[in-house]
């Protein structure tokens, strides 16, 4: 059972490991200017989909409750706004 434990409270922490944007050919500049160009559409995008979201109550039962969550619908746009122009979450190393 302590091996269960620990590896548990293992995982947590390696979990935890602040991660950032990077791409092999891109100056730690460039990756903060895209990652705030891509955070501001992506906002956008999630301000106007959640003002143009209108649930239906009809097929409400089968319908994705995460549907119309503006938060989740930035943060999903913003990854792939990075992800699109080349940029990949890597493990900030230890300074």
């Amino acid at each position: 059972m302590r091996r269960y434990r620990a590896l548990t409270l293992l995982l947590l922490i390696a979990g935890c490991a602040p991660v950032e944007w990077a791409r092999p050919d891109a100056t730690p500049e460039q990756a903060q200017a895209d990652a705030a160009d891509c955070q501001q559409r992506a906002w956008h995008e999630a301000q106007w989909r959640s003002f143009t979201y209108r649930p239906s109550y009809r097929y409400s039962r089968w319908r994705d409750p995460f549907w119309g969550n503006s938060f989740l619908d930035e943060a999903q746009f913003a990854r792939f706004c990075m992800e699109v122009r080349g940029y990949r979450l890597q493990a900030v190393e230890a300074r």
